[in-house]
């Protein structure tokens, strides 16, 4: 016998129709083509120029020299100087 087809069969006798069925889901709204298309595009040359800060040379924007550093330790300097300062002594 199974219990769960005899459960339901007396869920249905004694409910009856006092439970109505759940309403089906709205279906979300589409978005027009046109609207997401112009959000891809912004999105896309966002991103782009986030790219393109975060490699660009720091020389290509301001056209200074690079800072000297005293020793590779030195405040500022970047790390993998101070790694081969390390390695190297």
């Amino acid at each position: 016998m199974n219990t769960a087809g005899v459960l339901d069969d007396y869920l249905e006798q004694l409910l009856g129709d006092a439970v109505p069925a759940a309403p089906a889901p709205l279906a979300p709204a589409a978005a027009p083509a046109a609207e997401v298309a112009a959000q891809d595009e912004a999105e896309a040359e966002g991103v782009a120029q986030a790219i393109s800060a975060e490699f660009a040379h720091p020389l290509a924007n301001d056209g200074q020299e690079p800072a000297a550093f005293d020793s590779p330790t030195s405040p500022g300097a970047p790390a993998n100087l101070a790694l081969l300062d390390e390695l190297m002594n």
